[in-house]
């Protein structure tokens, strides 16, 4: 209770006790709520722009990865007049593989030890099937050794099936090269004239280098590994920017594995499909040889 006092005749009171906020904790001011504020949306800025540069130069090194392949392989071809993977000769610069040729067995040791390709011009599948086939298709792994072997591309592979993957799946890093985008990789063999009908673009293309995620039971990376957003930006760096014509091409939508990347079948005609965000597209880099 409080104490009343008496003053000069009157009853006076004792002032009221400080209440908390009195003794010194106080409210945020707008000023300071502001930039609070301002703070946290250059922390978020950050982050994203943080992630947009990663992506970005993870896109750059799929780009830079394709043209540095592709003069490998020519490089190649220089030094020895064959193609790797497809060379005749091989064992004899270094060694025949220990687990026996042509059908080595399928295994995860990266090793120089190889088997000879059949001579036919042809990297992979003969038969022009640029999806794959069990025609030779151990040439479409040996190549990456054979590179490696010669010294034109870092690194070890096995050429052969990995028996860390089913289905005669492709096995990045380990029998073909990985990309920066971890669960793609590259895969390089011949395209007929009338691949139309496999769900390619139709032309003259020769040997493609085929971009994505590996797929099972060949020997090809088709299945898609990129936005069509991604895909557009990639073409549009180097390229036409149209998925059916020009040096970066996509598979067509009658192709099942990716039916939203482009939005027809005719070359002439073909968008990316840029009103889909998903992991649609994979891509495929004319190689000229």
């Amino acid at each position: 209770m409080r104490n009343i006092k008496v003053i000069h005749g009157y009853f006076v009171l004792p002032p009221h006790p400080p209440s908390s906020l009195q003794r010194g904790q106080k409210g945020f001011t707008l000023i300071e709520l502001s930039i609070v504020l301002l703070i946290i949306a250059l922390i978020i800025g950050g982050i994203v722009s943080g992630q947009s540069m990663i992506r970005n130069a993870q896109l750059q090194s799929v780009i830079t990865d394709a043209d540095r392949y592709k003069k490998a392989v020519m490089a190649f071809r220089d030094k020895y007049r064959e193609l790797p993977g497809d060379m005749v000769d091989a064992t004899s610069f270094w060694g025949t593989d220990p687990g026996g040729c042509p059908s080595t067995p399928a295994n995860a040791t990266p090793k120089t030890a190889t088997c000879n390709g059949n001579g036919d011009g042809f990297i992979g599948d003969s038969n022009g099937n640029p999806l794959g086939g069990a025609v030779n298709w151990y040439e479409s792994y040996r190549i990456w050794q054979h590179l490696s072997n010669a010294g034109f591309l870092e690194g070890e592979y096995t050429g052969a099936l990995s028996s860390r993957t089913s289905g005669n799946m492709p096995d990045p890093g380990m029998n073909i090269p990985q990309s920066e985008i971890k669960s793609n990789g590259f895969t390089l063999l011949y395209a007929a004239p009338s691949a139309g009908s496999s769900g390619i673009f139709p032309a003259n293309y020769r040997h493609i280098l085929v971009y994505g995620a590996p797929v099972s039971a060949k020997a090809s990376t088709y299945n898609p590994g990129l936005t069509t957003a991604d895909t557009l930006l990639i073409d549009q760096k180097v390229d036409d920017g149209l998925p059916g014509t020009g040096n970066i091409i996509s598979f067509t939508s009658a192709l099942a594995a990716t039916p939203n990347c482009a939005t027809g079948t005719a070359p002439s005609t073909a968008t990316y499909k840029t009103s889909d965000t998903g992991v649609d597209c994979s891509l495929i880099f004319i190689t000229g040889f």
